[in-house]
């Protein structure tokens, strides 16, 4: 595979083997046969010879098929061959051929009525083939599901489903919540903070002040304890690429240890209460400093917004404001199904959903969608970004699918030729 580290002819190089790089990859052939598709049996037979990065699908068809599709080449290989590069030389770590098509894992027509994907673990413990390492929590997965079963089987509507994309409660901060109210606030400032916690619906919603008192202590005590774990190598091992995942496991293990009252990961000698009351009170005071000594204007939205970058402004920064798509508040944060995730240091959004689809096969012009920005990715176009307040606000238009419909809507046309050879 390519080379990504260092010079082979003058020593060692890190290369990476992907099965989508191999030369004479059909994986055109397979994006050509899943969009030919006509059934959810269709699609995984055309995805047999998918070899690029595995995705998620979630599926279903006109025929009542549904489910959840995970696709791609994964190569059966040790699971010592995940952590880390690996000596290429020796043979111990070569590849043992790829994990057959009919075992990766899949639920079609689950009995259960449902399926969901948030890119949480796919693969119970007994699976008999390694996968990987890094998988988002099952947070998202598990609020989605429990969304899902509110509905009576059969009954749901895309507005219904656009509901749930704008599903925002998150269950971490259920439990930081009840922990971090056993604590007695220090001073008449902490405990107005404290006492709004109190009547928290623990949605993180951008017009809400409670979001962000939590998520800053949160940050706080995720620091304290990436420091207890890493010492002076905490900051920069979070700053490095890969970063996010440490971040994430630690707020993972911060989470599961407050449930469960267990002081492993503080100080020795630190209890919960203790490590709350000081990521608490540090918090207020740095909030206080930056958003002003008026808690009403502590809204999450302030510090939790887009900061979309075009890829010239960087090169020509004089235009800058004309090629940069404009900062807008939203709501979410990484545990939420409304995503909206963060780097360890700053609010700013780091991971968001994408394009926003809602798929009605019983009615395909009832379906709906958003994207983030526009249709159009010229900075020049009205709709370079005329959607974005609709996609901040988790609203949505129609799916055009009848062409007569398209025709008589289009604005412009364009009609693209080749050039005489």
């Amino acid at each position: 595979g390519p080379v990504v580290a260092g010079d082979a002819r003058k020593g060692q190089a890190v290369v990476i083997a992907d099965p989508g790089l191999i030369q004479g990859t059909p994986w055109p052939d397979a994006a050509r046969d899943a969009m030919l598709s006509r059934s959810v049996d269709d699609l995984h037979q055309a995805f047999s010879r998918w070899t690029d990065r595995v995705n998620n699908y979630a599926v279903a068809d006109i025929h009542g098929h549904y489910g959840y599709l995970h696709e791609g080449q994964i190569p059966v290989r040790q699971a010592s061959n995940g952590w880390r590069a690996v000596a290429g030389w020796t043979g111990e770590h070569e590849w043992q051929g790829y994990i057959p098509h009919a075992e990766l894992p899949k639920a079609i027509d689950p009995d259960v009525g449902y399926a969901i994907t948030c890119n949480q673990r796919v693969t119970g413990t007994d699976y008999p083939y390694y996968v990987g390492l890094t998988f988002s929590p099952d947070y998202r997965a598990r609020r989605i599901q429990s969304r899902i079963l509110e509905l009576k089987k059969g009954t749901a509507t895309a507005a219904d489903m656009g509901a749930i994309h704008a599903e925002r409660v998150s269950l971490p901060a259920q439990i930081f919540t009840e922990a971090l109210l056993q604590i007695d606030p220090p001073d008449t400032f902490c405990k107005q903070a404290h006492d709004l916690l109190r009547v928290w619906n623990h949605q993180i919603d951008r017009d809400q002040i409670q979001p962000t008192i939590y998520a800053k202590t949160r940050q706080l005590l995720g620091l304290h304890i990436a420091h207890q774990l890493f010492d002076n190598d905490a900051v920069a091992l979070l700053a490095q690429s890969g970063g996010d995942n440490h971040w994430r496991l630690i707020h993972i293990e911060i989470t599961n240890a407050l449930r469960q009252n267990d002081t492993a990961l503080l100080p020795a000698g630190q209890s919960w209460t203790a490590a709350l009351t000081n990521a608490f009170t540090t918090a207020i005071a740095a909030l206080k400093a930056e958003l002003g000594d008026d808690i009403d204007n502590w809204q999450w939205g302030r510090i939790h917004h887009t900061q979309p970058q075009h890829p010239l402004a960087a090169i020509f920064p004089a235009a800058a404001d004309r090629l940069n798509p404009p900062a807008i508040a939203v709501h979410g944060d990484g545990d939420t199904p409304l995503a909206g995730s963060h780097a360890f240091d700053a609010f700013t959004v780091t991971g968001l959903s994408v394009n926003r689809y809602i798929h009605d096969p019983a009615d395909w012009e009832r379906s709906r969608w958003i994207s983030p920005l526009g249709a159009s990715g010229h900075p020049a176009s009205p709709h370079y970004a005329d959607q974005a307040q609709l996609w901040a606000n988790v609203e949505f238009i129609p799916q055009l699918w009848d062409w007569q419909e398209i025709k008589e809507k289009a604005e412009t046309t364009q009609r693209l030729e080749s050039a005489d050879q």
